[in-house]
């Protein structure tokens, strides 16, 4: 009778082990599947994240960053044209589905959206980014020119509505290589929808309007620097186009005129060094700066104005 009973013990201690081993061995199988898939799955992005940009643009950098897509076909009709806002400081993303029929100049010409490759060659990326950035007075680190099919494949990805084995997938676009594309689709990707905001656009004032809304709490807007602009060339109206993209870039314009005597080469002229002479210089591409100090009184606007901008011939 012990005989049996010890017997019976060790079958049941000998059970005990064995479910007590395999219900380890579960957890342990079950643990590392977790940690193997997560760490394969943000290899993979890490790799993507590391994989060699053939654009030059430093997304992390910028807290708000453009990005313009042109969709046309093969006889160069405008199908699809979007300006996608990344506010990276609200982690909110701006759509912007542009209506057409909406005028920009090319060439001298005033040119609706849909007209825009009739006039211009659609390979000819600097120019199509040039002109994109007059008509929106905007600085865009990115500006694709596509036809129709990559235009709704770059737009998922952007939109973060795609899966990130997509971006494999993406044609290769001039000035946009795979961690720019990355970049964009991770952190478009992260935002909640209730932060994606879509706008049709059918006028460029209404563009500005909603563009200003979003820059007022960038750098240049928490500053609020008061800016002239000074207008030093025959062209009319170049002041003007300045003035506005430094609106739509946050900037406090507070005056814009005409010097008597035209100037070869654009200026800044401040009274204190800041953010927004750097951002200024950056945006509109002008390096040469003088102190108040420096010139005097040649600009006398420089009274009522922090910073003072002279557009030279240069800017023809």
């Amino acid at each position: 009778m012990r005989s049996a009973r010890i017997k019976r013990n060790k079958r049941n201690n000998l059970s005990k082990k064995i479910k007590t081993f395999l219900t380890y061995s579960f957890f342990a199988v079950v643990v590392s599947a977790f940690i193997l898939n997560f760490f394969s799955s943000n290899l993979l992005e890490y790799s993507f994240a590391l994989a060699k940009s053939g654009g030059v643009v430093d997304f992390k950098s910028d807290e708000k960053f453009n990005v313009a897509l042109i969709s046309a076909n093969s006889l160069g009709e405008i199908k699809n044209v979007t300006v996608l806002l990344f506010d990276k400081k609200n982690k909110s993303l701006h759509k912007f589905d542009m209506d057409l029929g909406v005028e920009t100049y090319s060439k001298g010409q005033s040119v609706a959206l849909r007209d825009l490759f009739k006039v211009i060659n659609r390979d000819s990326t600097k120019e199509i980014k040039e002109i994109v950035q007059q008509t929106f007075a905007l600085n865009f680190g990115i500006v694709m020119a596509l036809n129709p099919s990559d235009y709704s494949d770059y737009l998922r990805i952007l939109s973060g509505e795609a899966y990130i084995t997509e971006l494999s997938k993406l044609s290769e676009i001039p000035d946009v290589g795979l961690r720019d594309s990355y970049l964009m689709y991770s952190f478009s990707k992260d935002l909640d929808l209730k932060n994606k905001n879509e706008i049709k656009v059918k006028s460029l004032s209404t563009f500005d309007k909603e563009v200003r809304d979003i820059y007022l709490d960038s750098q240049m807007g928490k500053e609020g620097l008061s800016i002239t602009v000074v207008n030093a060339t025959s062209i009319n109206g170049l002041g003007k186009d300045y003035a506005r993209m430094i609106l739509n870039s946050g900037g406090r314009v507070v005056d814009i005129t005409s010097s008597n005597s035209e100037e070869a080469t654009s200026h800044l002229v401040y009274k204190e060094d800041s953010k927004t002479l750097g951002l200024l210089s950056n945006s509109l591409g002008i390096s040469s700066k003088s102190t108040h100090e420096e010139v005097g009184m040649k600009y006398p606007e420089i009274i009522k104005s922090d910073i003072v901008v002279v557009l030279g011939v240069d800017k023809k």
